[in-house]
Protein backbone atom coordinates (compact mmCIF):
# COMPACT_ATOMS: atom_id res chain seq x y z
CA UNK A 1 0.00 0.00 0.00
CA UNK A 2 1.71 3.30 -1.21
CA UNK A 3 1.15 7.01 0.14
CA UNK A 4 0.11 8.03 3.54
CA UNK A 5 -3.54 6.66 4.97
CA UNK A 6 -5.88 8.17 7.34
CA UNK A 7 -8.55 6.72 9.73
CA UNK A 8 -11.53 8.58 10.47
CA UNK A 9 -10.35 10.41 13.31
CA UNK A 10 -6.89 11.33 11.76
CA UNK A 11 -9.20 12.94 8.88
CA UNK A 12 -10.37 14.82 11.51
CA UNK A 13 -7.63 15.66 13.42
CA UNK A 14 -6.83 17.13 9.78
CA UNK A 15 -9.62 19.20 9.35
CA UNK A 16 -8.89 20.90 12.64
CA UNK A 17 -5.59 21.39 12.29
CA UNK A 18 -6.03 22.60 8.50
CA UNK A 19 -8.99 25.34 9.72
CA UNK A 20 -7.05 25.90 13.07
CA UNK A 21 -10.02 24.73 15.23
CA UNK A 22 -9.56 23.09 18.91
CA UNK A 23 -11.23 20.93 21.05
CA UNK A 24 -13.65 17.78 20.75
CA UNK A 25 -13.60 16.65 17.41
CA UNK A 26 -16.25 13.82 17.82
CA UNK A 27 -19.05 16.27 15.54
CA UNK A 28 -16.93 16.81 12.59
CA UNK A 29 -16.07 12.72 13.02
CA UNK A 30 -20.00 11.75 12.56
CA UNK A 31 -19.90 13.92 9.49
CA UNK A 32 -16.82 12.23 8.20
CA UNK A 33 -18.76 9.11 8.62
CA UNK A 34 -21.36 10.38 6.31
CA UNK A 35 -19.76 11.85 4.07
CA UNK A 36 -17.70 8.53 3.11
CA UNK A 37 -20.90 6.52 3.42
CA UNK A 38 -22.74 9.16 0.68
CA UNK A 39 -19.87 8.77 -1.08
CA UNK A 40 -19.29 5.41 -0.89
CA UNK A 41 -15.54 6.09 -0.43
CA UNK A 42 -13.42 2.46 0.50
CA UNK A 43 -11.01 1.74 2.59
CA UNK A 44 -7.24 1.12 1.38
CA UNK A 45 -6.30 -0.64 4.44
CA UNK A 46 -6.56 -0.96 8.22
CA UNK A 47 -4.27 0.92 10.98
CA UNK A 48 -4.49 2.34 14.32
CA UNK A 49 -5.54 5.89 15.06
CA UNK A 50 -3.46 5.83 17.45
CA UNK A 51 -0.16 4.14 18.95
CA UNK A 52 -2.37 3.39 22.08
CA UNK A 53 -5.49 2.25 20.26
CA UNK A 54 -6.55 -1.44 20.67
CA UNK A 55 -8.32 -2.19 17.60
CA UNK A 56 -6.98 -0.82 13.68
CA UNK A 57 -9.69 1.12 11.81
CA UNK A 58 -10.34 2.08 8.41
CA UNK A 59 -7.79 3.44 6.13
CA UNK A 60 -8.41 5.91 3.35
CA UNK A 61 -6.36 7.73 0.86
CA UNK A 62 -4.93 10.79 1.37
CA UNK A 63 -6.61 11.94 -1.91
CA UNK A 64 -9.99 10.73 -0.56
CA UNK A 65 -8.99 12.46 2.79
CA UNK A 66 -8.39 15.78 1.20
CA UNK A 67 -12.23 15.30 -0.70
CA UNK A 68 -13.72 14.54 2.79
CA UNK A 69 -12.86 18.02 4.44
CA UNK A 70 -13.26 19.94 1.05
CA UNK A 71 -16.80 18.55 0.94
CA UNK A 72 -17.02 19.50 4.46
CA UNK A 73 -15.02 22.90 4.63
CA UNK A 74 -18.05 25.12 4.80
CA UNK A 75 -18.79 23.57 8.18
CA UNK A 76 -15.42 23.85 9.41
CA UNK A 77 -15.14 27.60 8.37
CA UNK A 78 -18.08 28.12 10.71
CA UNK A 79 -16.64 26.76 13.64
CA UNK A 80 -13.19 28.06 12.84
CA UNK A 81 -12.53 31.21 15.26
CA UNK A 82 -9.68 32.11 13.18
CA UNK A 83 -9.54 35.97 11.16
CA UNK A 84 -7.75 34.52 7.77
CA UNK A 85 -10.37 31.28 7.64
CA UNK A 86 -13.43 33.24 8.22
CA UNK A 87 -12.38 35.18 4.92
CA UNK A 88 -12.80 32.27 3.01
CA UNK A 89 -15.39 31.52 0.46
CA UNK A 90 -18.51 28.68 0.53
CA UNK A 91 -17.95 25.87 -1.18
CA UNK A 92 -20.98 27.16 -3.40
CA UNK A 93 -18.78 30.69 -4.10
CA UNK A 94 -16.04 28.57 -5.03
CA UNK A 95 -17.97 26.59 -7.44
CA UNK A 96 -19.52 29.47 -8.84
CA UNK A 97 -15.89 31.48 -9.07
CA UNK A 98 -14.58 28.38 -10.76
CA UNK A 99 -17.10 28.41 -13.67
CA UNK A 100 -16.12 31.91 -14.27
CA UNK A 101 -12.89 31.40 -14.53
CA UNK A 102 -13.07 28.37 -17.05
CA UNK A 103 -15.10 30.76 -19.43
CA UNK A 104 -12.28 33.52 -18.91
CA UNK A 105 -9.27 31.67 -18.43
CA UNK A 106 -7.09 33.47 -21.15
CA UNK A 107 -8.29 36.68 -19.70
CA UNK A 108 -7.54 35.37 -16.09
CA UNK A 109 -3.94 34.25 -17.37
CA UNK A 110 -2.71 37.17 -18.79
CA UNK A 111 -3.99 39.56 -16.05
CA UNK A 112 -1.19 36.96 -13.73
CA UNK A 113 1.20 37.31 -16.12
CA UNK A 114 0.97 40.86 -16.27
CA UNK A 115 1.16 41.14 -12.13
CA UNK A 116 4.41 39.13 -12.36
CA UNK A 117 5.99 41.15 -15.08
CA UNK A 118 5.57 44.12 -12.57
CA UNK A 119 7.18 42.91 -9.90
CA UNK A 120 9.90 41.85 -11.85
CA UNK A 121 10.14 44.76 -13.56
CA UNK A 122 10.61 47.01 -10.39
CA UNK A 123 13.35 44.95 -9.05
CA UNK A 124 11.38 43.27 -6.23
CA UNK A 125 12.63 39.39 -7.03
CA UNK A 126 16.27 39.98 -7.25
CA UNK A 127 18.80 38.07 -4.01
CA UNK A 128 16.92 35.23 -4.61
CA UNK A 129 18.03 32.68 -1.57
CA UNK A 130 19.66 29.70 -2.43
CA UNK A 131 17.56 26.30 -1.68
CA UNK A 132 14.61 28.16 -2.75
CA UNK A 133 12.71 27.42 -6.01
CA UNK A 134 12.16 30.78 -8.55
CA UNK A 135 8.69 30.36 -8.22
CA UNK A 136 8.24 30.21 -4.70
CA UNK A 137 11.25 32.53 -3.74
CA UNK A 138 9.06 35.14 -6.34
CA UNK A 139 5.54 34.44 -4.64
CA UNK A 140 7.41 34.29 -1.06
CA UNK A 141 9.06 37.84 -1.83
CA UNK A 142 5.76 38.85 -2.90
CA UNK A 143 3.68 37.94 0.94
CA UNK A 144 6.50 39.95 2.32
CA UNK A 145 6.15 42.96 0.66
CA UNK A 146 2.32 42.75 0.71
CA UNK A 147 2.83 42.53 4.67
CA UNK A 148 5.63 44.67 4.64
CA UNK A 149 3.17 47.52 2.97
CA UNK A 150 -0.02 46.52 5.26
CA UNK A 151 2.44 47.09 8.24
CA UNK A 152 4.24 50.15 7.67
CA UNK A 153 2.04 51.85 5.28
CA UNK A 154 -1.66 51.01 5.61
CA UNK A 155 -1.77 50.98 9.08
CA UNK A 156 0.06 54.33 9.49
CA UNK A 157 -2.20 55.61 6.60
CA UNK A 158 -5.19 54.95 8.96
CA UNK A 159 -3.72 56.74 11.78
CA UNK A 160 -1.98 59.86 9.53
CA UNK A 161 -2.80 59.96 6.22
CA UNK A 162 -0.53 62.92 5.41
CA UNK A 163 2.77 61.09 7.22
CA UNK A 164 1.69 58.05 5.51
CA UNK A 165 1.60 59.27 2.04
CA UNK A 166 5.31 61.12 2.69
CA UNK A 167 6.41 57.86 4.00
CA UNK A 168 5.20 55.21 1.53
CA UNK A 169 7.99 56.25 -1.60
CA UNK A 170 10.72 56.16 0.33
CA UNK A 171 9.39 52.89 2.28
CA UNK A 172 8.87 51.31 -0.95
CA UNK A 173 12.53 51.63 -1.78
CA UNK A 174 13.20 50.44 1.43
CA UNK A 175 11.73 47.27 0.46
CA UNK A 176 13.20 46.55 -2.88
CA UNK A 177 16.43 45.55 -0.62
CA UNK A 178 15.60 41.54 -0.24
CA UNK A 179 17.89 41.69 2.91
CA UNK A 180 15.94 44.57 4.34
CA UNK A 181 12.76 43.52 3.63
CA UNK A 182 13.51 39.70 5.07
CA UNK A 183 15.07 41.35 8.54
CA UNK A 184 11.67 43.40 8.81
CA UNK A 185 9.61 40.44 7.87
CA UNK A 186 11.13 38.36 10.04
CA UNK A 187 10.71 40.20 12.91
CA UNK A 188 7.26 40.34 12.84
CA UNK A 189 6.14 36.83 11.61
CA UNK A 190 7.86 33.42 10.91
CA UNK A 191 6.98 31.68 7.25
CA UNK A 192 5.85 28.79 7.08
CA UNK A 193 7.78 28.30 3.09
CA UNK A 194 7.18 23.94 3.51
CA UNK A 195 3.12 24.94 3.37
CA UNK A 196 3.75 27.65 0.55
CA UNK A 197 5.75 25.47 -1.54
CA UNK A 198 3.34 22.34 -1.12
CA UNK A 199 0.56 24.97 -1.93
CA UNK A 200 2.36 26.10 -4.97
CA UNK A 201 3.44 23.20 -6.80
CA UNK A 202 -0.57 22.15 -6.48
CA UNK A 203 -1.56 24.92 -7.73
CA UNK A 204 1.27 25.18 -10.70
CA UNK A 205 0.18 21.43 -11.52
CA UNK A 206 -3.64 22.09 -11.41
CA UNK A 207 -3.22 24.96 -14.15
CA UNK A 208 -0.27 23.20 -16.26
CA UNK A 209 -2.70 19.89 -16.48
CA UNK A 210 -6.59 21.36 -16.45
CA UNK A 211 -6.63 24.04 -17.57
CA UNK A 212 -10.53 26.11 -18.16
CA UNK A 213 -11.07 22.71 -16.07
CA UNK A 214 -10.83 23.92 -12.62
CA UNK A 215 -13.18 22.92 -9.62
CA UNK A 216 -14.69 24.69 -6.37
CA UNK A 217 -10.93 23.25 -4.66
CA UNK A 218 -8.76 24.52 -6.71
CA UNK A 219 -10.32 28.43 -6.70
CA UNK A 220 -9.73 27.58 -2.69
CA UNK A 221 -6.47 26.87 -3.20
CA UNK A 222 -5.66 30.11 -5.57
CA UNK A 223 -7.78 31.95 -3.05
CA UNK A 224 -5.08 30.55 0.00
CA UNK A 225 -2.52 31.44 -2.10
CA UNK A 226 -3.62 35.26 -2.89
CA UNK A 227 -3.58 36.45 0.89
CA UNK A 228 -0.22 36.26 2.46
CA UNK A 229 -1.33 35.91 6.03
CA UNK A 230 -2.45 32.07 5.38
CA UNK A 231 1.48 31.55 5.53
CA UNK A 232 2.50 33.32 8.52
CA UNK A 233 2.13 33.88 12.05
CA UNK A 234 2.92 36.08 14.01
CA UNK A 235 6.01 36.19 16.37
CA UNK A 236 4.93 35.57 20.47
CA UNK A 237 6.69 38.96 22.28
CA UNK A 238 8.53 38.50 25.22
CA UNK A 239 7.14 40.60 28.12
CA UNK A 240 9.70 41.96 30.49
CA UNK A 241 9.38 40.52 33.76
Amino acid sequence: MDGRTYTELEIAKAGFKEFKISGDNSAFRKQISAVIKRKDIKPVGMKKSTPTAKREAKAYSETDKDVVISELSDYLREQSSDSVIKKYKSNGEYQKIAEEYNKNYDDMLLEQVKSEAFYMEHGYFEGEQDGISDDVNRIKNKMIIEALSKVYIEKQAQNNPQEALQNSERLTNVFRSPIIREKLFLALYDFRVDELTRDLYKSKEISQNKFDDLTKEDMRLFDKLANWENYVSCKVRKTKS
